[in-house]
């Protein structure tokens, strides 16, 4: 009950700023978030969201971005329709990547 309030409080502060948030699963998932992918003219005009496989960049020595574009795919979910997954399994399917490294 007290997460509940919680999050309802948090809900309201946020809308005040301007924030939209479709439900409450929506600011828990913001709480364990590091990396946050937002184009607002793509997604929220034009409900569409891409990625470019150019613009990733990878810091880790001795991992290339072909790779973890794989496990990226390999994490995400299609069937949740969510257009972030959908979007990463389509950057690594139009690769040409079987699944195996």
């Amino acid at each position: 009950m007290v997460l509940s309030v919680t999050m309802a409080i948090s809900s309201h502060r946020f809308s005040h700023q301007g924030a939209i948030t479709k439900g409450m699963t929506a600011i828990e998932e913001m709480v364990g978030m590091d990396v946050l992918c937002s184009g607002k003219i793509r997604t929220l005009i034009l409900n569409k969201f891409s990625g470019d496989r150019k613009l990733i960049e990878v810091f880790v020595k001795g991992v290339d971005k072909d790779f973890v574009i794989l496990l990226a795919a390999r994490a995400s979910r299609i069937e949740n329709q969510d257009a972030i997954d959908a979007e990463v399994v389509g950057i690594n399917d139009h690769k040409g990547f079987s699944g195996d490294k």
